[in-house]
């Protein structure tokens, strides 16, 4: 059996050793392309300092006193070069404490709570091999829920509510490795 080529001229392609590409003009083969890096996934957590929180009450307009809150997000998205195509899922959450009408303190217990469903584009400017910004927004819907109680005198409020949110974020990154990078950002 002869596997020689018809045109006594034409080789066989072949792979060359000391690089990726195919010989004869075919197109080379890109050893530096990696799969596993275009997909992303952040874990991130947050602390949320509220603002004030007021409550409609039959003697006013009462302020909620809060603590210092935290958040979670899941964020999985794709990255083209300078360009991050992200969606999250975020939970938030922060405590509420007294209601205050005019001065006086009237003991109470709560919380607020949001889940947030986001997409989350972004461009990242690169410094250099290992130091970059990223700048992007959020886009997406959030669910709140709020609840309070005063024991003493036998009040609960709570509400829900649905709206669409959007913020602009901005972070420095420091790439650690192939794999990872550490952001710390607004």
């Amino acid at each position: 059996v002869d596997i020689s080529p018809d045109q006594p001229d034409e080789k066989p392609p072949q792979l060359s050793s000391s690089s990726p590409a195919i010989e004869n003009g075919d197109p080379q083969i890109n050893s530096n392309h990696k799969n596993k890096d275009d997909y992303y996934l952040s874990l991130i957590t947050n602390l949320n300092f509220p603002s004030d929180t007021k409550m409609k009450t039959l003697s006013g307009i009462g302020k909620l006193d809060h603590e210092v809150g935290f958040g979670l997000e899941a964020e999985f998205g794709r990255s083209f070069d300078y360009v991050d195509l992200g969606f999250a899922f975020a939970y938030d959450r922060h405590n509420l404490e007294d209601l205050i009408i005019g001065s006086v303190p009237l003991g109470g217990d709560g919380r607020n709570t949001a889940y947030r469903f986001l997409f989350k584009p972004a461009l990242k400017f690169k410094i250099n091999d290992i130091v970059g910004f990223k700048s992007g927004l959020d886009l997406g819907l959030i669910s709140r829920h709020s609840s309070f109680s005063i024991p003493s005198i036998d009040f609960t409020e709570s509400g829900d509510s649905i709206s669409f949110v959007w913020g602009l974020r901005l972070s420095l990154f420091a790439q650690l490795n192939e794999n990872h990078a550490l952001f710390a950002g607004y």
